[in-house]
């Protein structure tokens, strides 16, 4: 499966209301993806994603924003690949959008991405 590390700090996003409170220092899982793992299902815990190689397209699905009002992740383009042919593409489930498109694709070298919801949608930031 995918390697975890859980020893980068970040700040988290706690709500998305009118106002956003930040909470700093908080721990984030660290996910490294392999092209044999694509498609990968992206977790609830993942925070960090970094796919490690780009030779062939990837995919990430993101999880039901359900229940996730506030959480968000970071994909990372981690081995500096990424081209229009070799891309990333992060799905949101079936009745959900992210920045009102049915998907996201990375396609610039080591670029990298965050993602948060609002518990019904996926936005970019």
């Amino acid at each position: 499966g995918a390697s975890r590390l859980s020893t980068l700090k970040v700040n988290k996003i706690v709500g998305l209301t009118s106002s956003v409170v930040v909470v700093p220092a908080t721990a984030m899982e660290v996910t490294t993806v392999t092209p044999a793992e694509s498609p990968y299902d992206i977790l609830p815990e993942d925070g960090f994603i970094i796919v490690s190689s780009v030779a062939s397209p990837i995919v990430l699905n993101l999880p039901d924003p359900a229940n996730l009002a506030g959480s968000f992740y970071v994909v990372k383009d981690g081995s500096g690949n990424c081209s229009p042919t070799s891309s990333i593409t992060v799905n949101p489930p079936g009745g959900s959008l992210i920045d009102k498109g049915a998907s996201l694709v990375i396609d610039s070298s080591s670029a990298a991405v965050s993602i948060v919801t609002d518990g019904t949608e996926w936005y970019v930031f």
